[in-house]
Formats: C-alpha cells, sequence, structure tokens
C-alpha cells in the first residue's frame, strides 16, 4: 500500500527532528499538515471498510489510522518538548 510507504517517510522526518538541536518551525508545520492530510484519507477509508464496501480490508484500514494517530501523538509530544 502506497500510504504505508508515505507514512514512513514521516516517521523518518519525525525522527530527523528529533535528532536536531534546532528546530525549525516550517518544517514541523509542514509536517503537522501532511499527518492532517493522512489522518482525514486514513478516517475515510476506516469509515468506507466498517460499511462493508471493502469489509475484507478492515485489518489494514485500522492498522493505518493506528499508525496515522501515533505518529500525530509523537508530533505532538515534540512539539510540546520544545
Amino acid at each position: 500500500m502506497k500510504r504505508i510507504t508515505k507514512l514512513e517517510e514521516l516517521a523518518d522526518a519525525i525522527e530527523r527532528i528529533k535528532n536536531q538541536k534546532k528546530v525549525d518551525t516550517e518544517t514541523i508545520n509542514k509536517l503537522k499538515l501532511k499527518l492532517d492530510e493522512e489522518e482525514k484519507i486514513s478516517r475515510n477509508y476506516l469509515q468506507i471498510t466498517q460499511n462493508g464496501i471493502f469489509a475484507k480490508n478492515i485489518k489494514k484500514a485500522l492498522k493505518w489510522n493506528k499508525k496515522v494517530i501515533d505518529l500525530k501523538h509523537e508530533l505532538n509530544t515534540l512539539i510540546k518538548s520544545y
């Protein structure tokens, strides 16, 4: 699934920000926007799978949605620490 690779790229970007001494707010804002978009898409996909159209993909949708939420939580924690 293409979205999983995109989430891995976003996770790598968050890790890079963690390792930097000086944090760029523009980069964080871009990441936040990308994660917001991913969250919208993942929630829509989850809703579609729960409505029975793609019922066999419920596990994938739940995994994807959980990963997006975890990344958003990690980014928010990182923002609060700076």
